[in-house]
């Protein structure tokens, strides 16, 4: 009879071995899937955070952009107002060229108000 005891207590002992192997062994997948599913999520985050940060660069490059195309008009602006302003100097300084030395005034009136319109 004891030793029938004792073969059940084994048997006993062998059962609850092998669902506690069981067990331990299932914890350990649902900690290995649910370690994987965080990893997933920090992916997707940090993803969303790049995303959003090229968006953001692709902004700036927009504006970068488009500043440079306004300086580069306004650049053509300045130019074309000087190129103005230099030939207009060159008529007044041929007008000057042409008064008579004696005059009390080398420019006549319109080239005065010529010579004050010059742009800035």
């Amino acid at each position: 009879m004891i030793q029938s005891l004792l073969g059940r207590v084994a048997g006993i002992k062998a059962t609850v071995l092998v669902y506690a192997a069981a067990i331990a062994l299932g914890g350990i997948i649902v900690l290995g899937i649910f370690q994987t599913g965080r990893r997933y999520e920090a992916a997707k985050c940090e993803a969303a955070a790049l995303r959003a940060e090229i968006a953001v660069v692709r902004q700036d490059l927009n504006i970068a952009e488009q500043a440079a195309a306004s300086a580069q008009r306004d650049a053509e602006a300045l130019e074309q107002m000087h190129q103005s302003n230099q030939e207009q100097i060159r008529d007044l300084q041929t007008e000057i060229d042409k008064a008579p030395a004696d005059a009390r005034c080398r420019l006549s009136g319109d080239g005065v108000r010529r010579m004050l319109h010059l742009k800035r």
